[in-house]
């Protein structure tokens, strides 16, 4: 991941290609249980949310994020309960 995001390559470009084929796949049922009534974008809040979950991922070990270690298992438990407590109020 860290490659390809670092490099513009054929390989990268196509690297990238594939994982949005792949997103695009499933991308719709989650799109689908969002709430139209929330008058808010899926694909962006999806966006910002699998944005900030690579670069937290892509910092590895380096240090603390926002006060958070994200590199041990209580970090990622708290990750993953945030994302559910943010994601959950747009749900139907």
């Amino acid at each position: 991941m860290r490659w390809e995001m670092s490099y513009d390559t054929n390989l990268t470009r196509r690297s990238a290609r594939k994982r949005d084929e792949v997103l695009n796949e499933v991308l719709p049922n989650i799109i689908a249980k969002v709430s139209p009534e929330r008058e808010i974008d899926p694909g962006a809040l999806l966006a910002v949310l699998v944005a900030g979950m690579y670069y937290l991922i892509l910092r590895e070990n380096r240090s603390e994020f926002c006060g958070v270690e994200f590199g041990t298992r209580a970090g990622r438990a708290l990750l993953s309960s945030t994302l559910a407590k943010m994601v959950e109020p747009f749900l139907k």
